[in-house]
């Protein structure tokens, strides 16, 4: 909130792409898209300009990926800075029922 985020979108088919940001649940706008650029046919770079003013929001976004082709859309939230932030979590998979067992987690 109140920031400028570098987004890279990586994939395929994206020269000339469009990018749009849908509006949240309590405040439409707030999220705005600059500098939308294709390098390369799978390559997406833009900036996300999140408000000052917005606040944390519930509710998910989509962000709207547009070529000639059609459309791909992925889910954001948006958070308060600070927050803690999950990458991954290991292992991703395992048998059901024993992973809990072994932590002594039932």
């Amino acid at each position: 909130i109140g920031t400028t985020v570098p987004l890279t979108i990586t994939g395929e088919n994206l020269t000339g792409a469009a990018l749009v940001i849908t509006s949240g649940d309590g405040s439409p706008g707030g999220v705005t898209v600059s500098d939308v650029a294709t390098p390369d046919d799978s390559t997406l770079t833009a900036n996300l300009i999140v408000a000052p003013g917005l606040t944390p929001e519930s509710e998910p976004r989509l962000l709207i990926v547009t070529t000639e082709s059609g459309q791909a859309t992925a889910e954001f939230h948006v958070v308060a800075a600070g927050l803690p932030t999950l990458t991954s979590i290991r292992p991703g998979a395992g048998a059901p029922g024993l992973a809990g067992r072994a932590n002594g987690i039932r």
